[in-house]
């Protein structure tokens, strides 16, 4: 384990003492061009943060993690361990890893401290969620980012997805991936071979055409999962299918094996270059491998860079956001956890805000969390519920209720907003 970091000045930021995920209200200070993007962010639970600033601290742990330098033609400026650093030092000394969790951020980048970076011209943010390693995890972020992008003018977007697994996963395939390259070896052209003696799978990631065939014939890091691991890829794309989202499975895509680790997934458009517009992926080891945390800290991430097509509004953006919307979703069973981020997108396009706690399974907590924070209304959908295509709307004052089909239930909920 590396040595821990020297802790700067403490980032400081209102914890919340209710539920993590809780919308807040945005301040006024939101720099134009962000303001769609925050909305949608809002809507699925995400909370604004301070960008933290970059120490030399991280800067040095991060330069050390980099697969490719910058100046190299792989180099990816999405790769950004030292940002995910400086992410998770903020985090701990905030003191957010003491409250309720899963804690939901979104930020812009790039992060402050940086120095020499040129500024870019694409928008730039990052969403990241810490305290849960379930599958709905990954599919809220994909889930996020692809409603970002529509709303941004990118319709015709597609999902690229692999799993490397953990620990065990990741170094089983590891030795597999070597035996298959020394055997060719010597047949490869210099810079292919240069790539696979720094890192195997630094040549996976190569892009040189003259590298396609030994990367087609290379095993495929899904063959190494774990029954448990294979059980999560697979909720994931489940999550995908359910919610219409076009996916490939991509076995290059194995991200840096320094810090990433089970999901990998990219964004991209469907358009002549398939531009990437968001990389996101888990990296739980990371915390205890900087010395921030002596245990693992479940993490997963997205960061989005892309260009608006469609043109900005001479008017000023009215965002409606609510310190504590009035309905809280509560869902029992993977089925329904599968529908539940279908009807919060409903909602969305509705402009009805919601509240949720996806990443629990269990219905007690769940209430609980509904009943301390006083919601009015409860959105209920078990396992009967997803089946049917329905809702279960309850009164909570009155303890009435009424069952509510999806495709309706916009309607419904704007008579009693």
């Amino acid at each position: 384990m590396l040595k821990p970091i020297k802790t700067s000045k403490p980032f400081t930021i209102k914890p919340e003492l209710e539920i993590a995920p809780l919308p807040i209200s945005i301040e006024p200070a939101i720099p134009r061009g962000m303001e769609t993007v925050l909305a949608v962010a809002h809507h699925y639970g995400f909370k604004l943060w301070p960008s933290p600033r970059i120490t030399r601290d991280d800067l040095a742990r991060g330069k050390a993690l980099k697969v490719f330098e910058e100046e190299s033609p792989e180099y990816d400026f999405l790769d950004v361990p030292e940002e995910k650093t400086a992410f998770l030092r903020a985090y701990i000394e905030s003191g957010l890893n003491a409250y309720v969790h899963p804690v939901m951020a979104f930020y812009k980048r790039p992060m402050p401290g940086i120095k020499g970076r040129k500024p870019s011209k694409e928008k730039q943010f990052a969403l990241e969620i810490l305290g849960s390693s379930r599958s709905i995890v990954e599919a809220t972020l994909i889930k996020t980012a692809r409603a970002i992008l529509e709303e941004e003018g990118y319709p015709d977007i597609f999902v690229e997805v692999n799993s490397i697994g953990d620990k065990d996963a990741i170094s089983k395939f590891d030795r597999e991936l070597n035996v298959h390259y020394r055997k060719q070896a010597s047949s490869m052209p210099g810079l292919c071979r240069q790539a696979f003696k720094k890192d195997a799978f630094n040549l996976l990631q190569y892009n040189n055409k003259d590298c396609d065939p030994y990367r087609a014939s290379a095993p495929k890091s899904i063959s190494f999962l774990s029954e448990a691991n294979r059980e999560h890829f697979k909720e994931v794309l489940e999550y995908m299918e359910i919610l219409e989202i076009p996916y490939q499975i991509n076995n290059s895509l194995v991200g840096n094996r320094a810090y990433c680790s089970q999901m990998i997934f990219r964004i991209k458009n469907n358009d002549k270059h398939n531009t990437v517009l968001a990389t996101g992926y888990r990296y739980d080891s990371l915390a205890k491998k900087m010395g921030l945390s002596r245990k693992e800290i479940a993490s997963a991430g997205i960061i989005l860079s892309f260009k608006r097509v469609l043109p900005e509004s001479d008017k000023k953006i009215t965002i409606r956001v609510t310190k504590k919307p009035k309905f809280f979703l509560v869902q029992l069973g993977f089925e329904a956890k599968l529908k539940s981020l279908m009807v919060i997108e409903l909602l969305r396009k509705a402009k009805i805000a919601i509240s949720h706690a996806l990443t629990k399974d269990k219905l007690v907590a769940q209430l609980s969390i509904a009943e301390n924070n006083k919601f009015p209304y409860i959105l209920i959908m078990g396992q009967k519920e997803a089946v049917e295509g329905t809702v279960v709307v309850r009164d909570m004052t009155t303890r009435s209720q009424e069952t509510v089909p999806i495709d309706h239930l916009p309607k419904y909920l704007e008579k009693i907003k």
